[in-house]
């Protein structure tokens, strides 16, 4: 099942954030796995958690088996460098360190998406702006997106929106 919906909630003071109950019941471990990791995708002004499981394979597709290009090794440097394991606590929390709410501009109040193979955490004010830039598009997009798929569906990165 995808990750589907829209919840708005808060980081607490302690950088813990509820993952809704309906995320985590999405959550396929033969799919996804069973932790999230932290990784930056598409834009930096968002953060996305990805199924251990899925990162893996996300890892796998990157390896390549010639010379690694300057790009290539400053890809993984900034993609790798800044991901992090995440683990639910007993109440479906997950801690995010500090330094990736500060690098994303992501206050207290954000806007949680299930984005198909990922979720995505927005500061919801940055979403508003988002959905409302974006929203009046969504025709001629999910047109465009409706021809490119049977074209891209090899591609293992997820879209966050780039």
């Amino acid at each position: 099942m995808p990750f589907i919906g829209t919840y708005e909630h808060t980081i607490d003071a302690k950088n813990r954030l509820s993952i809704p109950a309906a995320i985590r019941a999405a959550m396929d471990p033969d799919r996804e796995g069973e932790k999230f990791l932290l990784a930056p995708v598409g834009r930096t002004s968002v953060l996305s958690l990805i199924g251990n499981r899925r990162y893996s394979q996300l890892a796998s597709f990157r390896r390549r088996n010639r010379i690694p290009t300057e790009d290539d090794l400053t890809f993984d440097r900034l993609f790798y460098g800044n991901s992090a394991t995440l683990e639910f606590d007993a109440q479906g929390r997950v801690l995010i360190p500090d330094v990736f709410l500060r690098r994303a501009g992501i206050g207290r109040e954000v806007t949680i998406l299930g984005v198909n193979d990922h979720v995505e955490i927005w500061d919801r004010q940055e979403y508003t702006k988002f959905l409302e830039q974006q929203w009046a598009r969504f025709e001629e997009i999910q047109r465009q997106a409706m021809q490119d798929s049977s074209a891209s569906d090899a591609q293992p990165w997820p879209d966050a929106g780039n």
